[in-house]
């Protein structure tokens, strides 16, 4: 998974809590589409489909808004909650980012998020230099398991 889409989840979530506006006008306006932008497009969005415990669907959309330079100028929160049975959702514009963060961290705590988005290609890497410092610093454990894989 890029790194560009792990923000992308988490802004969807979370918004900025780690970022200054300016840092996060800057990663931002990368997302919208060229083509798109060069044919007068000016935003684009992302939805993220969760599902509680209790069994309700939270559809989150985050919609990026851009000026004619290609510069994030605004974004906007909708949140949809569609309780367990219903057929209508009940959808809100976050006005208040404060109130949105205390509605997501009631599912998805902000300081739980290292745990459940991860880079699975990072995660790999990680491992495989795990491994090989393991390897350096124990060298007689290496020869005898190259030993059994030739068995």
């Amino acid at each position: 998974m890029s790194d560009f889409k792990l923000k992308a989840i988490k802004d969807v979530l979370y918004g900025k809590p780690e970022t200054t506006e300016e840092e996060y006008k800057k990663v931002f306006s990368n997302v919208i589409n060229n083509t798109f932008f060069d044919e007068g497009g000016r935003e684009c969005s992302v939805s993220l489909v969760l599902e509680t415990d209790s069994g309700e669907e939270w559809t989150i959309k985050v919609k990026w808004f851009f000026n004619t330079y290609k510069i994030m100028t605004t974004d906007e929160r909708e949140v949809t909650i569609k309780p367990r049975g219903a057929y209508m959702p009940k959808k809100t514009l976050v006005g208040n980012i404060e109130q949105y963060n205390r509605l997501i961290d009631r599912i998805m705590p902000y300081y739980a998020s290292p745990f459940f988005i991860f880079d699975g290609e990072e995660v790999k890497e990680i491992i495989v230099r795990q491994e090989q410092a393991d390897s350096r610093a124990h060298p007689q454990f290496t020869e005898p398991i190259l030993d059994l894989n030739s068995m």
